[in-house]
């Protein structure tokens, strides 16, 4: 029993310096994108997008907030901030390089959108004239380009939007799948018998289910923001953990006496179910940063 319980405190330290670890990297996380996949000829290609406001986030127009460019994208930016829009959206000062066919703007990108190509072989704008709208946090969008790049610009290209369901779904059972494993192997380091991981899997069954599934169809439908996930993420494990202490306390004991076997101490107990529930915090979190 020595020695699980100091490969249970080796662990948490392992864990608490991972949780440091991800707090003090907070701002390098995944932060809410747009995602652009261009089919077609995109040779010489730039791509931006307009948005319905002057400033947003770290992102200005010129009047607002003068970026420096140097080469090539010195010359294009000039392009950029020549080009009138007929709706009055506005440049904000962020190309990308579409040869590859990709487009990301992975850092506060406009929540409403025009998409705005700048062709350099025949010196041309193309746009489709199509204002979108920034939805759950990933958007993401497959473009396809004609061939005949001459054509009117609101024939120019197409865009259809994918949904990103499928992934979350994914990290869903994932995140499931590792907290409830995580929490069952350190039942055992604590030394705790078979019968008595039956109320521990019923609690966590229980409670790690409706909060990923509440955090999972959060996400979806507003977005990865961690200035609001975070807290969100600690209050309901705050909440979880005196409900499975409640819950861990009375049933195990309950298990203890029906088979006649030495009751363990509540103080073994709340500190397991803490320990457990932290672990389950820190890796449901790292699972999260991950996916996203």
């Amino acid at each position: 029993m020595k020695k699980s319980i100091k490969v249970v405190l080796m662990l948490f330290v392992l864990i608490l310096s991972l949780a440091f670890s991800v707090n003090t990297s907070a701002d390098t996380g995944p932060k809410p994108y747009v995602d652009i996949t261009i089919n077609g000829n995109t040779d010489g290609m730039y791509m931006t997008l307009l948005s319905n406001v002057k400033r947003h986030g770290p992102w200005a127009t010129v009047d607002e907030n003068k970026r420096e460019f140097t080469g090539d994208l010195k010359l294009i930016n000039e392009k950029f901030v020549n080009y009138e829009d007929k709706d009055g959206f506005y440049y904000q000062q962020f190309i990308d390089d579409i040869t590859d066919h990709k487009f990301k703007w992975g850092y506060y990108p406009p929540d409403t959108f025009k998409i705005l190509i700048y062709d350099t072989i025949n010196d041309k704008f193309i746009t489709d004239d199509v204002i979108y709208q920034k939805a759950e946090f990933g958007s993401v969008y497959t473009l396809t380009l004609n061939e005949n790049k001459d054509a009117l610009v609101s024939e120019s290209f197409s865009v259809v939007k994918n949904n990103n369901i499928g992934r979350e779904i994914l990290t869903f059972f994932v995140r499931l799948a590792i907290c409830l494993t995580i929490e069952l192997v350190l039942a055992l380091l604590f030394g705790f018998r078979k019968l008595e991981l039956v109320p521990i899997l019923i609690a966590n069954i229980v409670t790690q289910v409706a909060f990923n599934l509440f955090l999972t169809l959060y996400i979806y439908f507003n977005g990865f923001q961690l200035l609001l996930i975070i807290p969100a993420y600690i209050f309901f494990e705050v909440i979880i953990f005196a409900s499975e202490s409640i819950a861990n306390t009375y049933f195990i004991r309950l298990v203890d006496n029906k088979c006649d076997i030495e009751a363990k101490k509540t103080g073994m107990i709340i500190l397991y179910t803490f320990v457990a529930n932290f672990a389950s915090l820190v890796f449901g979190y790292l699972i999260l940063m991950f996916f996203h």
